[in-house]
């Protein structure tokens, strides 16, 4: 793990996995390692931007989360097609983070996400973005750990 790179912990990987159909499709940020266990997976260094996402039955997306490196994947990510999920700082100050409520369903967590491998959390919070997937389904997936929302429209 590094200042731009945060793994996802394991128990939010078995909740996207869920929330996706029981697998993970495509990771376009993916560890060397691809440590999600993804059936396809774009390492950093093959720049998960140049694929097509749509091509692929599913997504989950952890980005680099420098503000420079996050944006064009969370444009990206917006216009999906296909059931998708992506875990971002909640940095509601931010135009990508607009840009993504207005077209994402938003899961807030409550308390603050540890990542695999860190010592302790994160000096911020997080939430998934989530495109395609029923609302029912991520409530019964992830009810307990925080709170659906949808920007100015219900999901329900």
């Amino acid at each position: 793990m590094a200042g731009d790179d945060w793994q996802t912990p394991d128990w939010l990987v078995s909740d996207v996995r869920k929330l996706l159909g029981g697998s993970i499709d495509l990771d376009p940020c993916a560890q060397a390692d691809n440590g999600v266990g993804a059936t396809h997976y774009i390492t950093k260094e093959q720049n998960g931007l140049c694929a097509d996402w749509n091509a692929y039955k599913s997504v989950y997306v952890n980005p680099p989360y420098s503000r420079d490196n996050l944006a064009p994947f969370a444009e990206k990510f917006r216009r999906l097609q296909v059931p998708g999920v992506m875990l971002v700082p909640a940095r509601t100050g931010m135009e990508w983070f607009h840009l993504c409520a207005r077209y994402c369903l938003l899961f807030l967590f409550r308390g603050r996400v540890r990542f695999e491998g860190a010592s302790a959390s994160p000096a911020w919070d997080s939430v998934l973005f989530i495109v395609n997937v029923e609302p029912g389904q991520i409530l019964q997936t992830l009810g307990d750990k925080g709170e659906l929302l949808t920007w100015g429209q219900s999901p329900f």
